[in-house]
């Protein structure tokens, strides 16, 4: 199975715990492969190139098969999105606004109004610049106003 994300990222998690039920079922080892790099892409070209011989799947996240295909039209002959005779998985994920425990924030409104006030100062942290999350945080801050 090959992961386009590093080791150790959410994706890859969830890889390994699909992997080892796989296993089971099959009776035979599935083995991960981390191939990380540029969003993604390098790893799902992989995939996608990959003999269609069924020994080859691909772990994905939802940016992977979504996003990549569009914001790399040229890059993505034969993408994974666009072929259909792969065989890939893609879990789901979430996002969250969060603060430290010392923070003066007592609810998401306060946390909203604080941004608001310096937007300079909210920050965020994400899997990758192409990923979901990104677009989700930049929706969701204009939503709120925050600029």
């Amino acid at each position: 199975m090959i992961v386009p994300l590093a080791a150790g990222s959410a994706v890859d998690n969830a890889a390994r715990i699909v992997a080892q039920q796989m296993s089971i079922n099959m009776g035979q080892q599935i083995v991960i492969e981390n191939q990380p790099g540029a969003a993604g892409l390098i790893g799902a070209e992989r995939v996608a190139k990959a003999a269609p011989d069924g020994y080859t799947i691909g772990g994905f996240n939802d940016s992977i098969m979504t996003m990549l295909p569009n914001l790399h039209a040229e890059d993505a002959v034969g993408h994974p999105a666009r072929t259909s005779s792969r065989c890939r998985w893609s879990p789901p994920s979430n996002g969250a606004w969060s603060s430290t425990t010392t923070a003066p924030y007592s609810s998401a409104a306060d946390l909203i109004a604080a941004a608001k006030a310096s937007p300079a100062r909210s920050t965020t942290a994400r899997a990758a610049t192409a990923a979901r999350s990104t677009s989700r945080w930049r929706c969701s801050r204009r939503s709120a106003g925050i600029s």
